[in-house]
């Protein structure tokens, strides 16, 4: 059974046990989301208002001055299945990877609109570097689909006689065959 509410952060309990640390770097950055976004990510607790996760957005809470925040009761997990859970909440997000290209258009859009990125948890060391490897990825791409019209514009269909004709049916073939190599 889940049940959804609000509870005071001196009544939750720290999981003794928990592997996972939080440096005052992450949870000042957890802080940041919490007041830019609100608390959207409840924490979630079991009976005895153990914290099962959710444990850096408390410290975050803490940080903030609340008193209360959302948590979801779970009751249904076992002792054995909430220690698994504790460690696949935080572990299965680590192997979580990037779409680059996606990336690069949400951040590129949220820069655009001056929206401050690092409140998405990007460092602004990281944005700097990961924005200068994106202008010369473009350059480089930029570059070779140069190379790759110059390529093309040989092939294409010409209309005097002191070039080589090219029926449109070939330069397509070889548009078709550059592209997909």
């Amino acid at each position: 059974m889940q049940k959804y509410g609000q509870i005071a952060i001196e009544a939750l309990i720290p999981y003794e046990r928990n592997a996972r640390t939080h440096s005052e770097e992450q949870i000042e950055k957890i802080a940041n989301s919490i007041r830019e976004f609100g608390f959207l990510n409840p924490v979630l607790v079991d009976g005895s208002n153990m914290i099962i996760a959710g444990h850096g957005r408390v410290l975050a809470a803490k940080k903030l001055g609340m008193d209360k925040v959302p948590c979801l009761r779970v009751e249904d997990l076992t002792p054995t299945q909430v220690k698994a859970y504790i460690l696949a909440d935080n572990k299965l997000a680590e192997d979580a990877g990037w779409d680059e290209l996606l990336l690069a258009q949400e951040l590129t859009s949220l820069k655009d609109e001056d929206f401050n990125i690092e409140l998405a948890g990007f460092e602004s060391t990281q944005l700097d570097d990961w924005f200068e490897r994106q202008d010369k990825d473009y350059d480089r791409r930029e570059q070779d689909n140069d190379e790759y019209n110059e390529f093309l514009d040989k092939f294409e269909t010409k209309k005097t006689t002191d070039d080589c004709y090219t029926p449109k049916n070939i330069y397509q073939a070889v548009a078709d065959y550059v592209a997909d190599t």
